[in-house]
């Protein structure tokens, strides 16, 4: 007598629903799966720089997805690179760094790398220059883009502009 094979799909769904996770996971971008980059950092960046904004009766910065976009690509160059400056030797300068992803605005930089988010826009904020690019009024969004550095702290960038 010819045994027929029983299939229990119950069995193949599990299956299927791994096949699937594996695969998304192998799928994301790097940074993504990076345990140093955090969008959370970004977002408490942000609302340290809008509070201090709204202290001085200004508007508020919104988030834009392409300087987020470049300021993720200047930390992430940083970080690859062991460099800290505002001239980047992949990029140049970040009237450079925005042309590259297709932006032509008056634009500014602030970088940070600091023990704490808060020491790191504390440190901003005593800088006369770093400080005009927080409160800017020529200025309406920014992008940001903080990672955990491997010793500790953190390290920071800011790309303001108007678009």
């Amino acid at each position: 007598m010819k045994r027929e094979k029983f299939i229990d799909t119950t069995h193949l769904c599990k299956i299927a629903i791994c096949i699937v996770l594996l695969c998304s996971l192998l799928f994301v971008p790097n940074t993504a799966r990076s345990a140093t980059v955090s969008e959370e950092p970004a977002q408490k960046m942000l609302h340290l720089i809008n509070e201090e904004r709204k202290e001085q009766s200004l508007p508020a910065y919104r988030s834009s997805p392409i300087l987020q976009q470049a300021a993720q690509a200047k930390l992430d160059d940083m970080m690859a690179n062991g460099y800290f400056a505002h001239e980047s030797p992949t990029y140049g300068d970040v009237q450079n760094l925005l042309a590259h992803f297709g932006l032509n605005a008056h634009c500014s930089e602030n970088i940070a790398r600091y023990g704490s988010l808060e020491k790191a826009h504390a440190a901003l904020m005593t800088s006369p220059a770093h400080r005009r690019n927080i409160l800017a009024r020529g200025f309406n969004a920014v992008g940001i883009a903080a990672a955990r550095l491997p010793s500790g702290g953190y390290m920071v960038v800011q790309i303001f502009a108007r678009v």
